[in-house]
């Protein structure tokens, strides 16, 4: 994605900085014919690439009139390139997002020359919405007056779906977690524990940041052949029995389980 970007900015200000020339050739009594063809056969070459690219690619006015797009953007959103012309790009975007987007265009893309990525949502000619990210530039005349903008438009409805079912897979993980009644915490390398489910936080209250040992054994140094520094070292899941501190203070017998957690990249 990050490629993806640089390459769609680099073709934004390559067919800008042509346009520009292009122009002030044409506005020039001079003969410059060779240099001409020469660009517009330059131009040519990054349309072929502005016309490939998967991501929606548009011109607008300063005003958010659209005056070029790609027949990506095209196909995002369900009209033909003509019907887009006539329209403008606040006829495209729910009106919750107008507001934003032209503070955008205010404080960053028109003063600095380009914008953050941000994410808003698009309507179809259908009436779907879905979600976007997008990114603009300005576009200058040669007394560096700010013309117009390019925007970038990715389609970001995939990507979401994958957040959502994330986000309902660690709730519903949660939820086991919370109902159990044994007491279940993660811990990092550090044997900070960064998580801990209900019935934790109900006998010992607010755990996160502290070491495993002040809470389950009441110590102030690591424990003599710890179990979760074994798991880190080994990445095997390691049952042992011994003591632990209730929160009331009574000296309790215990069964530890402790488990390896592995990321996307098979570590732990």
């Amino acid at each position: 994605m990050i490629d993806d970007d640089k390459t769609n900015e680099h073709l934004i200000k390559e067919l800008a900085e042509l346009r520009q020339r292009i122009t002030e050739l044409e506005a020039s009594e001079a003969d410059h014919k060779l240099i001409e063809d020469n660009l517009r056969d330059s131009e040519a070459r990054y349309r072929g690439l502005y016309e490939s690219s998967i991501d929606g690619i548009c011109h607008s006015t300063l005003e958010g009139n659209l005056v070029d797009c790609n027949q990506a953007l095209a196909d995002m959103l369900g009209y033909t390139q003509e019907e887009l012309y006539k329209l403008s790009a606040f006829e495209l975007i729910p009106s919750k997002w107008h507001n934003m987007m032209t503070k955008i265009s205010k404080t960053q893309t028109i003063p600095r020359g380009y914008s953050d990525e941000y994410e808003i949502e698009f309507v179809r000619k259908d009436g779907t919405i879905f979600p976007a990210s997008v990114r603009t530039w300005r576009i200058t005349n040669k007394q560096d007056e700010a013309t117009g903008k390019w925007g970038i438009v990715r389609d970001i409805t995939e990507r979401k779906q994958a957040e959502k079912s994330i986000k309902e897979s660690e709730e519903k993980l949660n939820s086991i977690l919370t109902g159990i009644g044994d007491y279940i915490t993660i811990q990092n390398k550090n044997l900070d524990i960064i998580w801990a489910n209900q019935p934790v936080r109900d006998n010992w209250g607010d755990v996160l940041g502290k070491k495993c040992y002040e809470i389950y054994k009441g110590l102030t140094t690591q424990c003599s052949g710890c179990t979760v520094e074994t798991v880190f070292n080994d990445e095997k899941t390691v049952v042992s029995e011994g003591f632990g501190i209730h929160p009331d203070g009574r000296r309790i017998q215990v069964l530890t389980t402790s488990s390896p957690i592995r990321d996307a990249e098979e570590t732990s």
